[in-house]
């Protein structure tokens, strides 16, 4: 097989949260990575009396953590306000990201409701000139693959 020539970078990456999963808030001026973890398959495995390897199975998905670290502002609507507000309300939220952006056909990826598990509050090192930075980890049932439109 020929080397890739469709291999992509993060700069026209696109995330977006929600507190209802219909109504949209483009967070990608904050934020500055997604990570994915956890969703493993559950396997089961089992040996017989005959032959020397085991029976195995498929069993159900783990639940999945979407991380997604964002610039820390204080502007309503943005990405600490909604996901602060989601946490200490256990309230749903989601998030979706486009990792080539939202031109048509790209694919996006958009969590089903979600708990936000972290406190969101800033860390704040007072020596430093770096931005403030805030974690968001919402744990979710499911991710989804589609397409923009």
């Amino acid at each position: 097989m020929a080397q890739s020539t469709t291999s992509i970078s993060g700069k026209d990456l696109r995330v977006e949260q929600s507190v209802n999963g219909s109504t949209w808030v483009d967070i990608s001026g904050e934020a500055t990575q997604v990570s994915i973890s956890g969703g493993e398959r559950v396997t089961g495995t089992k040996h017989t009396a005959d032959g020397d390897t085991p029976i195995l199975l498929a069993g159900k998905r783990n639940s999945i953590t979407l991380t997604v670290e964002t610039l820390y502002t204080e502007t309503g609507d943005e990405a600490y306000d909604d996901a602060n507000d989601a946490y200490e309300g256990a309230n749903a939220h989601y998030l979706r990201y486009f990792p080539k952006g939202t031109t048509a056909a790209n694919l996006k990826y958009t969590t089903a409701a979600g708990i936000v598990k972290n406190p969101v509050y800033p860390d704040i090192d007072s020596s430093s000139g770096d931005p403030v930075l805030i974690t968001i980890v919402l744990e979710t049932s499911a991710i989804t693959e589609g397409a923009a439109t």
